[in-house]
């Protein structure tokens, strides 16, 4: 049984457990500008400023409105029960807390949970809970569970030797009979990667067509392996979109029903894929690949992120 702190952050309840979680991700610097921004008297004056001067990429990441588009179009029923995992600084969750649904939001770091409920502190619809999903044990089982970003660090947050798997399980498990997961990860085999782009999160090349040779604590999966990993582990049936360029700040969102080849063609001005955290390579066109791509129906297994729907 872990005993909580009730904190009050405006209308945001904030749960701080007596004892802290392991393992916290933290983006350092940035989460001090964070709180700074959204502990001041105009929180959205000072974002508005910020992102107007060239910010630092993990900045960028936490501000930028286009974090919304991700879910935003999203059709939640009302009074909708959701809980989102790995919820951070509120990217998505300040998209989340404008519906008509009862949010809460689980997540590692404490500091990161803070800034999260400053952020959305307008908010009575929300609950933001400190905690590891393996240790939270809510009282009621949810409509929705929301992941983002999230999965491919399972390895760090997760005991024993099958994380990925285990990590879907306990989702399933926190979910009603008919509920739904909605999980967005980058594809390992996403065409940025094949042309020139260094992999996300290890910044190196090749890293996910190598299989991660370079740490055993993360990894990101292809279109097939993702959904068969999903479906192993308590779903029955899942159905993918495609963000474009990724998930973190999608400009438009392609669906199973609707891709380049399939009654959609790609808008071959917007390639190469732009990586705002880091410099990239060439290596071969990424406009006449996309075309092969569209030609050969290839376009769902080369996309670089997948938002997938999940149902068990």
């Amino acid at each position: 049984m872990i005993n909580y702190t009730t904190q009050k952050i405006g209308k945001v309840t904030l749960l701080t457990p007596n004892i802290l979680p392991e393992g916290q991700y933290s983006d350092k610097q940035a989460e001090d500008d964070l709180l700074d921004v959204f502990m001041s008297s105009n929180p959205m004056s000072r974002r508005h400023e910020i992102l107007a001067n060239y910010p630092s990429w993990p900045m960028y990441y936490h501000l930028t409105p286009m974090r919304a588009n991700l879910l935003g179009w999203y059709n939640f029923p009302k009074n909708s029960k959701v809980l989102e995992i790995g919820a951070g600084p509120g990217g998505v969750t300040e998209s989340l807390v404008n519906k008509d649904i009862q949010l809460t939001a689980l997540e590692l770091s404490p500091k990161r949970a803070l800034i999260n409920a400053h952020r959305n502190k307008q908010h009575s619809n929300l609950k933001v809970v400190v905690g590891n999903l393996e240790d939270y044990k809510p009282k009621e089982k949810f409509n929705y569970i929301i992941v983002v970003g999230v999965l491919e660090y399972a390895g760090t947050f997760i005991k024993g030797g099958t994380p990925y798997d285990d990590f879907v399980g306990i989702i399933s498990k926190l979910l009603h009979p008919n509920g739904k997961l909605l999980l967005a990860i980058e594809n390992r085999l996403g065409l940025k990667y094949w042309t020139g782009a260094k992999e996300d999160h290890i910044h190196t090349l090749f890293e996910g067509h190598n299989d991660y040779p370079s740490t055993s604590k993360m990894k990101t999966f292809g279109r097939k392996e993702l959904s068969d990993l999903i479906r192993a582990n308590g779903f029955v049936s899942t159905y993918f979109y495609y963000p474009f360029p990724d998930y973190k700040s999608p400009h438009f969102i392609y669906s199973d029903d609707y891709y380049p080849g399939k009654g959609a063609s790609f808008p071959l001005k917007s390639l190469p894929t732009k990586t705002l955290d880091r410099a990239r390579y060439n290596f071969m066109s990424e406009q006449l690949l996309m075309r092969q791509l569209e030609s050969n129906d290839l376009f769902r297994d080369f996309s670089n992120s997948f938002l997938i729907e999940a149902s068990k």
